[in-house]
């Protein structure tokens, strides 16, 4: 029986940890510039027992009912999410691709759930905010990451899955594009050799169409300015990594 929230936070707690351990690993890989097999195993161990923590929190609420069904419906986006660093880590991207989607499916579903909105409180229509922000900051550039390197998949082109993101940006990766580029200078530079700066680039390129889309005399939320400066700041120590490497040649 789940006595206390405790309970559940202790599970939250130990998927989290083993997640950012799993992210210092790649960080601390990054730098050195020399990924090895062993860092790589040691990294998906530490997102195989995120899994472990993150499916056995699905369990608990599901099995003792004890949460909000919303909660639970949140609870099985974290599981997949989990589930689909799991598998970019292997580079089944396929798999990876359909994780994702999954959890960006249920978080959007949440963020425009009527019912909610209708007797919300300030703190669940926060809830909805920041739902909506995950789906669209953290999950949708993942997805567009995956589908691109899934492009060739005969398996994701059958079921038709390589065209449920779209979202009318000129640059989003489609099968005959060859690859996601960067424009700089007059010239387009491939950023296949670079998945990192690709994801950031993807992610950067989504925030900013987003504001795009938004009525010109609106402001940016605190929220998603400060995310904006995060993404700036991860692009940024990147390419002063880059470059420190490419010095030490």
């Amino acid at each position: 029986a789940i006595e206390h929230e405790y309970m559940l936070w202790n599970l939250v707690f130990q998927a989290e940890r083993a997640w950012a351990q799993a992210c210092s690993l790649q960080h601390t890989s990054s730098i050195s510039g020399t990924p090895n097999n062993k860092t790589k195993g040691r990294v998906l161990s530490r997102l195989n027992k995120a899994v472990h923590w993150a499916r056995a929190l699905e369990d608990a609420v599901t099995k003792h009912k004890c949460v909000s069904v919303a909660t639970q419906r949140e609870v099985h986006s974290y599981l997949m999410w989990m589930l689909g660093n799991q598998q970019l880590q292997r580079q089944e991207y396929t798999a990876a691709f359909r994780f994702y989607n999954s959890s960006r499916t249920i978080l959007l579903e949440l963020a425009s759930d009527k019912q909610i909105s209708a007797e919300a409180t300030a703190e669940q229509l926060a809830m909805q905010d920041m739902w909506s922000n995950r789906a669209d900051s953290l999950l949708l550039p993942l997805i567009r990451f995956c589908q691109y390197e899934a492009r060739g998949d005969e398996d994701l082109a059958a079921t038709g899955d390589d065209v449920l993101v779209t979202d009318g940006t000129a640059s989003t990766p489609k099968k005959e594009s060859g690859a996601i580029t960067l424009e700089f200078r007059g010239q387009a530079i491939a950023l296949d050799s670079y998945p990192q700066l690709a994801m950031l680039y993807l992610k950067l390129e989504n925030r900013l169409k987003k504001e795009s889309d938004d009525d010109a005399t609106s402001k940016m939320s605190e929220s998603d300015f400060l995310q904006f400066l995060a993404d700036l700041d991860d692009t940024l120590r990147w390419t002063v990594q880059e470059s420190q490497r490419y010095n030490n040649l």
